[in-house]
């Protein structure tokens, strides 16, 4: 995610991007339109969610996974309307 908001695209009109998880996140002048086709939610984060939380793996690795997928959805939230 972070990879994206380093391009310079400061001398571009127009941004197309097409993406399901990170190129919604790239960074534009506020002169610069984005237009970003999102396919879908990360469904790794949202639909999946319990999946991953099943049965009784390592405890320290499931509350990494949570707090990681929480991250990831607070953060598609956050970037679906800018």
């Amino acid at each position: 995610m972070l990879a994206f908001q380093d391009f310079n695209l400061s001398e571009y009109d127009v941004v197309i991007s097409s993406s399901y998880v990170a190129a919604k996140s790239i960074l534009t002048p506020s002169a610069t339109c984005h237009i970003c086709y999102c396919h879908t939610p990360m469904r790794f984060a949202w639909d999946l969610y319990p999946s991953y939380m099943q049965g009784d793996g390592n405890r320290l690795l499931k509350f990494g996974v949570r707090m990681l997928l929480q991250y990831f959805r607070m953060w598609t939230y956050r970037r679906r309307t800018t």
